[in-house]
């Protein structure tokens, strides 16, 4: 059965898939490019969150093959795209995160309202 909006899913999936290859291919250019600070020797927590962020991009594309399935996924995947931008639009606000990060997590927000309005958690769900 066809997904609820699954171009909404797809795009997030491609998305995150871009985002996490970049951050396990380019530890250090991404952990420079999202903090604005030279990046430590070890590149194992990038390489984590790289992975964390690809894990959710699977699970938004299976969203977008069949929604209801997965709407569990995309309870949580709201939630943690709501909470990633919080995260990133205080740390941008303390210095602890670049501009152009800023700008990333800001879509981040973007999903987080379409996956929440999917769900039906406001407005009508379509």
């Amino acid at each position: 059965m066809q997904g609820r909006h699954p171009l909404l899913f797809y795009s997030a999936a491609v998305f995150n898939l871009c985002v996490g290859i970049f951050f396990i291919l380019q530890p250090k250019l991404a952990h420079q490019l999202v903090t604005g600070s030279p990046a430590p020797d070890s590149a194992a927590v990038t390489w984590m969150f790289g992975m964390v962020i690809i894990v959710f991009g699977l699970g938004y594309a299976s969203a977008g093959h069949e929604f209801e399935s997965n709407r569990a996924i995309v309870k949580l995947a709201t939630i943690g795209k709501a909470t990633a931008f919080i995260i990133g639009a205080v740390s941008y606000f303390t210095g602890a995160m670049t501009l152009p990060a800023l700008g990333g997590a800001s879509m981040d927000l973007i999903y987080a309202l379409l996956f929440a309005r999917t769900l039906g958690w406001w407005g009508n769900a379509t």
